[in-house]
């Protein structure tokens, strides 16, 4: 990434805003669901304590690395970015495996196999997402809009975890997810009047692994597949 990149920081003030949204959107998932569904709270591991720790790692990486760059501050932000492919790393696995944690401990209920299908979606998501953003470092329209929208592909269980401890209708969980999306666009037609090819091809790698997901998650194939595969044996 070039000086001069950084020194355009024109407009960033909008991905930092995002950034505390997305957090913001994160901590009162987990804090109602603490307070209004104490009982759906999984038993801690040191799997969970990692992935969480991780998870909170990468919303505070994301106002950090636009902080750096209104800064200016080009060393720190290259550092930064190094580390981030070792705790991608460490979100995938471990967001992995708590996915397949909490298929067999629910197991018994009916939307067990969709919940880990969406949970695996997120993740792939998320990956190809953070590909394109460390494949378009240099180019910076492109790679603040795969951050950004990275970052949102690792909202989904905070969201779920609003609308189920207000008891409202799964529908809006899509949403709250699709108005966090709306949010870039509407400031690429605002700013450069019309929908930026990032915000595009991002936007439909997100949706359309979450569409996937609705469709085959419910499918009887999915389920028999999960059973074949990932159901621990009787012992």
């Amino acid at each position: 990434m070039s000086k001069q990149d950084l020194r355009s920081t024109a407009g960033w003030g909008f991905e930092l805003s995002m950034a505390w949204i997305l957090i913001s959107v994160v901590a009162l998932g987990f804090v109602l669901n603490a307070i209004l569904l104490p009982q759906k709270i999984p038993p801690f591991s040191p799997l969970l304590a990692f992935h969480g720790v991780a998870m909170i790692a990468w919303f505070l990486f994301l106002p950090l690395q636009v902080s750096a760059v209104r800064a200016g501050a080009n060393r720190r932000h290259a550092v930064l970015g190094k580390a981030s492919v070792v705790l991608v790393v460490a979100i995938i696995v471990s967001g992995l495996s708590i996915a397949l944690v909490r298929y067999h401990r629910l197991f018994a209920e009916n939307d067990a196999a969709v919940v880990l299908l969406f949970n695996v979606g997120n993740m792939l998501s998320f990956t190809v997402l953070y590909v394109l953003a460390l494949s378009y470092r240099r180019q910076l329209d492109f790679h603040r809009r795969y951050m950004v929208l990275a970052t949102i592909c690792l909202t989904p269980p905070a969201v779920a975890r609003i609308v189920d401890s207000l008891d409202l209708s799964p529908a809006l969980a899509l949403l709250i997810l699709l108005s966090l999306f709306l949010c870039i666009p509407l400031r690429d037609v605002s700013c450069l009047g019309k929908v930026h090819k990032g915000t595009i091809v991002g936007g439909s790698i997100f949706f359309g692994v979450l569409l996937a997901s609705l469709i085959v998650g419910g499918t009887n194939w999915w389920e028999s597949f999960i059973l074949d595969f990932f159901t621990l044996p009787k012992g």
